[in-house]
């Protein structure tokens, strides 16, 4: 990037700058991706959500924050990470794979309520705090249309025109 810049701008002390001005940025950045991560982590096994919950739900009591799952997060950020070090095949299977399960996890909700029916659902509503009900007929139609979909753009962001 450093290179990218120095090109562009043919100076030595305005690549620098913007370099600094990246760098600076992308850090910041990172400190929150790290932050929210391993808060929503905890969160995930403090309910039992995830694996070994009992001992990432651990707050430390020196520094009241979720130490374990800040290194987690930072332990997969950096293993993912290294991914743009080896292949390009690698990467593009993981980015891919990321995108697909994305879908998916969309999906399992709206295909689970088209299996058991949308009548599952009236036990949890209550009539009087509802402003918006698109109906049995109506929410079946949108939750096949998303399904669909969804399948759909899974299928076309794996396929390859060659």
């Amino acid at each position: 990037i450093c290179e990218i810049i120095h090109q562009a701008t043919g100076s030595c002390a305005a690549a620098t700058v913007l370099t600094l001005m990246l760098a600076v940025c992308l850090i910041s950045g990172t400190n929150g991706c790290i932050t929210s991560a391993s808060r929503l982590t905890y969160a995930m096994a403090r309910d039992g959500g995830i694996v070994f919950s009992k001992f990432f739900s651990h707050i430390s009591p020196t520094l009241h924050v979720p130490v374990r799952t800040i290194v987690l997060c930072f332990v997969f950020n950096a293993s993912f990470g290294l991914l743009y070090l080896g292949p390009t095949v690698a990467f593009s299977a993981c980015a891919a794979s990321c995108t697909i399960f994305l879908n998916v996890s969309y999906a399992i909700p709206v295909i689970l309520l088209l299996i058991r029916g949308r009548g599952v659902l009236a036990s949890h509503r209550d009539p009087s705090q509802r402003h918006f009900s698109m109906g049995r007929r109506t929410g079946a139609v949108a939750n096949w249309i998303a399904a669909v979909f969804v399948v759909v753009t899974s299928v076309v962001s794996t396929s390859s025109p060659f």
